[in-house]
């Protein structure tokens, strides 16, 4: 009759805390780079418009988890590459640019 051990909330957070800051130090940072080849490689249409949004989404997810966890900037540094900075950049003119020709 073997023992169960009990997982309580307190345990399932920590471990979900543990695995987020770990995905966010080291996985994110690729995943990120990797949509941004995607996003670039492809002519822009109404997915690529949803796919660009998403791309934002997720960048925003990366922030507000890594303040909230009080993850250091050195840490999640390839999010915030300069190469993903200036696609959100150029994107961001894009966008201004098209909505300004549309009025």
């Amino acid at each position: 009759n073997r023992e169960q051990s009990k997982v309580d909330d307190e345990d399932v957070s920590s471990l979900l805390t543990e695995f987020t800051i770990c995905f966010i130090t080291h996985g994110y940072g690729n995943l990120i780079q990797n949509l941004r080849l995607k996003l670039m490689s492809q002519k822009p249409s109404s997915t690529f418009i949803n796919m660009n949004s998403c791309f934002l989404r997720i960048i925003l997810f990366c922030i507000i988890f890594a303040d909230y966890l009080e993850v250091k900037l050195p840490e999640v540094e390839p999010v915030f590459s300069p190469e993903i900075m200036s696609y959100i950049v150029f994107e961001g003119l894009q966008t201004f640019e098209n909505l300004g020709i549309e009025s």
